[in-house]
């Protein structure tokens, strides 16, 4: 397979371009890398969005050079989603942004955040001191 690694223009940039393409699903995309553009066909943001995140993915595992490759991809699954459920153990602040990065990270679409339990509420509220 042939690897590419992206030479900056003279501004610092590589070329990306992102193109409408009505053809395919909301989610599903079309990632063409070569030596001279990475070009992206989506009909969504959430498209680009799904896109952007291979390409990420693909940046990341291959130390900066990507293969040229054409990707079509669109999920199975219409609802992709994970549990965050804090309801016995108190996550700060920094842990949740970290663990909805990860979820994004692997496209996933759905949060569920499970806030409340029979045995507590785990929010501070000032307005409702008695949850706490």
């Amino acid at each position: 397979m042939r690897r590419l690694t992206f030479q900056p223009d003279e501004r610092g940039s590589v070329r990306v371009e992102l193109c409408e393409d009505s053809a395919l699903d909301a989610e599903a995309y079309r990632l063409r890398i070569s030596p001279a553009k990475i070009s992206i066909a989506c009909s969504t943001d959430a498209g680009a969005a799904f896109a952007l995140t291979t390409l990420y993915w693909l940046i990341r595992e291959g130390e900066g050079a990507v293969p040229a490759c054409e990707i079509t991809d669109a999920p199975v699954y219409q609802y992709r989603g994970f549990l965050l459920d804090p309801c016995r153990h108190f996550f700060d602040v920094e842990t949740v942004k970290s663990m909805i990065e990860q979820a994004a990270l692997r496209k996933m679409n759905r949060l569920h955040w499970h806030l409340s339990d029979d045995q507590g509420y785990r929010l501070e509220s000032r307005r409702f001191p008695l949850l706490n």
